[in-house]
């Protein structure tokens, strides 16, 4: 049987009372009350409030001292922060190489919103060119998301998400995969961030590498 096949309880005058279906016994039973401790003056049904897990399950629900009901936000924990990662750099002349990595701390999961970066040419160079390479995840060029190559006597620089100087070559070649490429770049403290720069002028480099990175933040469950 179920709570729509037997008839509710009613009070003298034939108006429904308070009551609960009981399964067990196949009927309804009136819903006991006692006096409410804070409020002497009123009653309330001494009763079981329950609710359906994500599983199908019911249990009872959970109040705190003051009978409010517990409850638990579930979904993404995130934040936006903003970071700067310059370095000054000793690089030797032709095909000289540093790499900065940039590595999020356990549990987070970053997200590039915006990437900021100038350098500029060595000091002194007559010859050549240099250049940068942006990486996400695995410190290899198949996973550049960005290449700045430019002739000596000039500075690489990122600026709104697109390379603005660049001489020599540029990847991705158009203004709004540069953009797209960046905000799709999604790094861990597994899968960190790199930047790559090479000096094949005819000079050391010795000046600085600025970089300047805002993230949304993921906050990851542990």
């Amino acid at each position: 049987m179920s709570f729509n096949t037997v008839a509710i309880l009613r009070d003298l005058n034939g108006a429904p009372i308070p009551q609960g279906y009981s399964p067990s016994a196949d009927a309804y039973k009136a819903a006991a009350v006692r006096q409410v401790a804070t409020a002497p003056e009123e009653w309330a049904a001494n009763s079981v409030a329950w609710g359906k897990t994500a599983g199908g399950v019911y249990v009872p629900l959970q109040v705190d001292a003051g009978g409010v009901v517990q409850t638990a936000l579930t979904g993404r924990k995130l934040a936006v922060e903003i970071g700067e990662y310059s370095q000054v750099l000793s690089v030797a002349a032709t095909s000289g190489t540093a790499l900065i990595t940039i590595t999020p701390p356990v549990g987070e999961l970053w997200r590039l919103r915006t990437l900021t970066l100038w350098v500029v040419t060595p000091t002194g160079a007559t010859t050549g060119s240099h250049s940068v390479q942006v990486r996400a995840g695995v410190n290899d060029s198949d996973y550049n998301i960005l290449l700045a190559n430019t002739a000596f006597g000039t500075t690489i620089e990122i600026a709104g998400n697109y390379i603005k100087a660049a001489t020599v070559e540029k990847r991705p070649t158009t203004e709004q995969a540069q953009q797209m490429a960046i905000l799709s770049a999604v790094v861990t403290n597994a899968k960190p961030l790199y930047f790559l720069y090479t000096n094949n002028t005819d000079v050391i480099q010795t000046n600085t590498l600025t970089i300047k990175v805002a993230r949304e933040v993921e906050y990851l469950a542990s």
